[in-house]
């Protein structure tokens, strides 16, 4: 052999190190943008759901807004007239009875 040593250097290949770092890279993409995806899919469903949610509780609003102002007219009207009250007269002494009047007759 010539009196030299041979010496067998394998090159060094880092071509599936990039290849790796690639890959894992793009698995971690993938998955983020799967947990995105879903959630944003969950917030449209919860948005489909809530509008209509939301405008039956604005009408129950109005509706019980409007109650309020006919109860209210209602209760100026009756202390505007003195109709609600109905004086206590022949009333028992009996504490049982006694708070509640008798019909006028």
């Amino acid at each position: 052999m010539n009196g030299r040593l041979l010496s067998v250097v394998p090159s060094a290949d880092v071509n599936w190190l990039l290849s790796t770092e690639v890959q894992s890279g793009a698995a971690l993409v993938a998955i983020v943008g799967g947990l995105l995806v879903a959630r944003l899919t969950g917030l449209s469903g919860d948005r489909t759901y809530l509008r209509p949610a939301a405008r039956d509780a604005d009408a129950e609003l109005a509706l019980v807004r409007e109650y309020r102002a006919d109860a209210e007219a209602d209760l100026s009207h009756l202390v505007a007239n003195h109709s609600w009250f109905m004086p206590m007269t022949n009333c028992s002494s009996d504490p049982e009875t006694s708070i509640m009047p008798t019909s006028p007759r």
